[in-house]
């Protein structure tokens, strides 16, 4: 079977951009769908804010239900993230809030937000929240296992970890190294954290 090179990959994401960018060259209206592939397709290509346009044209439309709209927010969140402009990758991840109750990668990335700026106590509730919510039986997107299982453990274990509550750090990175048993990082918490507790205990004894 014949490899796929990067350069095949590459010319492929240019080719879906370039049959976009040929309609609107011609006048046509792309309809909502259209607008949120192509939106997708700017993203591939790494042209951020020209995307961000079509999203946001995308949410003024009447048409799109609940579930895009909550995607096209993920993807403005992801937009902004990729822009550097954190308040409004955060302002997008709420945004999904007012279609339909929080879901888990929601939960992660506001998570996310708040462990870049070592705000662990803030983090640690979203990525708690995240673990809470149940996995969706039916829906039309793409479902991201990790957000459900063990992204949040190994969020968690790192702020725990930070605020120096070692065993619930190591509760945590216990149930990630469950789903992620040969992770290197995870194998790395692992024993730095049963070093700490075992000198911790070590001192308590003395």
């Amino acid at each position: 079977m014949a490899r796929l090179s990067h350069n095949r990959v590459h010319q492929n994401k240019q080719r879906n951009l370039n049959i976009y960018e040929k309609l609107i060259a011609k006048g046509q209206q792309l309809s909502p769908r259209d607008m949120f592939h192509y939106g997708d397709e700017l993203v591939e290509n790494g042209f951020y804010e020209k995307a961000i346009e079509q999203y946001l044209r995308f949410l003024d439309e009447e048409w799109p239900g609940l579930e895009d709209r909550i995607a096209v927010c993920g993807k403005l969140a992801q937009c902004y993230r990729e822009l550097g402009n954190l308040e409004k990758e955060l302002q997008y991840l709420f945004k999904a809030f007012e279609y339909d109750l929080p879901n888990a990668e929601s939960c992660c990335r506001i998570g996310n937000h708040f462990f870049l700026k070592e705000r662990w106590n803030v983090a640690i509730f979203w990525f708690s929240l995240a673990l809470q919510l149940e996995q969706p039986k039916e829906s039309w997107g793409l479902i991201r296992m990790e957000f459900h299982t063990w992204l949040p453990h190994i969020q968690l274990a790192i702020c725990y970890g930070k605020l120096g509550m070692l065993e619930q750090a190591y509760q945590h990175n216990e149930i990630a190294f469950s789903y992620l048993p040969n992770d290197p990082a995870i194998l790395n918490n692992k024993q730095i954290l049963e070093k700490h507790i075992y000198n911790q205990e070590q001192g308590e004894q003395v």
